[in-house]
């Protein structure tokens, strides 16, 4: 019997999702962002697991975001985080927000061996 321990980086798929995905994958590959029928086709699947996700998390659809992937999604968590900050009228604006990163110009000098 094979024990895996690293579901955490992967996990293997349900027998109907991986059909899913390869009927996907083959017959309806069109950017979903396009307006021909390929694009109308593969939206189709956007906009339904949007609505799945919404429904099963309990949130409104427009607030499922789909992202290309890791950096995207950070980039769009810090924004949302940093207005959600600002629109409470809470401020982060601290002296040591606006030390330098420069090594110069905090005494350092020389090869810090980077």
């Amino acid at each position: 019997m094979e024990a895996y321990f690293d579901n955490a980086a992967t996990t293997k798929v349900l027998p109907q999702v991986k059909d899913l995905m390869v009927k996907i994958m083959e017959e309806d590959f069109g950017n979903p962002s396009s307006l021909h029928m390929k694009g109308v086709d593969a939206e189709k699947y956007v906009r339904q697991g949007r609505e799945t996700l919404a429904r099963l998390w309990k949130v409104d659809k427009s607030e499922i975001i789909f992202t290309s992937g890791g950096t995207e999604s950070n980039n769009w968590a810090l924004m949302g985080a940093a207005s959600a900050k600002q629109q409470s009228g809470q401020t982060s604006d601290h002296n040591q927000n606006r030390t330098s990163c420069n090594p110069a110009d905090n005494g350092i000098s020389g090869n810090i061996g980077l």
